[in-house]
């Protein structure tokens, strides 16, 4: 798709790797004194192949808007995640504002772990 020659604007795809530390450490200690408490501290790196989309769109000069989306897998059980940002320019560089969402499927040591992460995004991008 055409964007006017803008880089920052218009359809982008886009491959990589997506990197995810996963800790999880789960205590169970029961009342009971009869019941014997365990420990389960899980952790692990997974490392999958990335492909994804974003289109970008600019209602006004220091307004734009960011949709993306892009799955990954590979040592994980699958991965995906989809954003919508607003980027409001101010001298070199902007606040951004905006939501997420990623949902993770991970096993290790035999135990399957479902992640979601889901929330608002707020920042300042700096332009070189």
């Amino acid at each position: 798709m055409d964007s006017g020659g803008q880089r920052d604007r218009g359809l982008d795809l886009f491959g990589g790797v997506r990197w995810i530390d996963a800790d999880l450490k789960v205590e169970i200690d029961p009342e009971n004194p009869q019941l014997a408490g365990r420990t389960l501290d899980v952790g692990d790196d997974y490392l999958d192949a990335m492909l994804g989309a974003r289109y970008t769109w600019a209602p006004s000069d220091r307004w734009r808007i960011t949709a993306r989306a892009d799955v990954s897998a590979g040592q994980t059980e699958g991965a995906w995640n989809a954003s919508l940002m607003a980027h409001y320019s101010i001298g070199n560089g902007g606040v951004l504002l905006g939501y997420r969402h990623l949902e993770v499927e991970l096993e290790s040591a035999g135990a399957r772990t479902d992640l979601a992460m889901t929330g608002p995004v707020i920042g300042y991008a700096f332009a070189f």
